[in-house]
């Protein structure tokens, strides 16, 4: 099997496929940690990369960006057995037809293609799937599992999705724009899709959430679930992965919902800074959320104008917490004072790391 790893593939062209093409000989094929982005597909599918039938290609942990296509799947064209986990793909271009970021085209029932674990905003499609179009027989019923698809557009219907003979599982469908079905347009009429424990404002009568997702600063693409988020815990194991987009484990034990069952969207519910704000003269507080068990230490790192690439980090606080039961939760506040070798004067960094026992 051919693998391409740690590549930057950029400002290519080709009629189709214009930045990879992963062909039919080309089995298990294996492109991982890769970016692929300002590629163009001038006369046909996938600007950013195409996987084509029987290939079994799997596209895991990339960045696909900022490609375009004229007609399908400005970041991704998939056929029948193609996987793609574990990706961002923001900002691609359908500039015609269909599937701004992935266009799913599975002409066979035997092996559906997949996207699993993948966030997918920015993108904008000519007419229909601004984030993805799926298309297949009837009986070909391709999986998309625990993506955020947000922010994404299309000039005709279903800004986020638009799609037959397609699975969504643990998926937020959110945020995005269209003149028709802004969200998802699904095809319930033919009962081709099925949606379960979703995030989107269209219910199609299997068990989802309409409640606004809750990011942490979607603003900024930081698309992880903010406390408050009714995400947390509202997701179901079935044929969720065991790991999020960022390799950490689901579930996670001892979230705000109490249930400790996987969450909707690509990021798992973890630790993240909840406010950093300035108490005093070179003084900050700072509050993050504990879950497990384990020592917390908290590392501050400052540089300065001459030399502003050399970060200089501290270990400024440690938290230890002896256990938690199911479902307990707790917010941690922190106040460092900008003292000795910490001064808080110009730039700083501040990182988490949690070590299990």
């Amino acid at each position: 099997a051919c693998t391409l790893r740690d590549c930057l593939v950029e400002g290519n062209g080709s009629s189709s496929g214009g930045g990879i093409m992963v062909g039919g000989e080309a089995t298990n094929a294996l492109v991982e940690d890769c970016t692929i982005e300002g590629n163009i597909a001038s006369n046909g599918p996938g600007g950013g990369i195409v996987l084509y039938s029987n290939s079994r290609g799997r596209v895991h942990r990339c960045i696909i960006s900022g490609n375009s296509a004229v007609t399908l799947g400005g970041g991704v064209w998939i056929d029948q057995d193609g996987t793609v986990s574990n990706c961002w793909i923001t900002g691609n271009l359908a500039l015609a037809e269909d599937g701004g970021g992935v266009y799913m085209a599975c002409s066979g029932s035997t092996n559906p293609s997949r996207v699993v674990n993948s966030v997918i905003a920015g993108n904008a499609a000519a007419r229909y799937g601004g984030g993805i179009y799926s298309v297949g027989p009837l009986g070909a019923v391709s999986p998309v599992v625990n993506c955020t698809i947000v922010s994404n557009t299309a000039g005709a219907d279903g800004g986020g999705v638009f799609a037959y003979t397609t699975r969504f599982i643990n998926d937020i469908i959110y945020f995005n724009s269209a003149p028709t079905n802004a969200n998802l347009n699904a095809h319930d009429s033919i009962l081709s899709c099925i949606i379960s424990n979703c995030c989107t404002t269209s219910n199609y009568f299997w068990p989802s959430i309409t409640n606004a997702p809750a990011f942490v600063d979607a603003g900024a693409g930081d698309f992880r679930l903010a406390t408050a988020s009714f995400c947390i815990d509202a997701g179901t194991t079935n044929g969720a992965p065991g790991n999020d987009i960022d390799g950490n484990p689901r579930p996670r034990v001892g979230t705000p919902g109490g249930l400790s069952r996987t969450d909707i969207g690509a990021c798992e519910y973890g630790f993240h800074f909840n406010a950093i704000r300035f108490t005093a003269t070179n003084t900050v507080q700072l509050q993050w959320d504990v879950q497990d068990r384990g020592i917390y230490r908290l590392d501050l790192a400052t540089n300065t104008a001459a030399h502003p690439t050399n970060w200089s980090w501290h270990d400024v606080a440690a938290y230890t917490n002896p256990g938690m039961a199911a479902g307990q939760f707790l917010v941690r506040t922190q106040t460092v004072a900008g003292t000795g070798p910490v001064p808080l004067s110009g730039n700083f960094r501040l990182r988490i790391s949690h070590t299990l026992f």
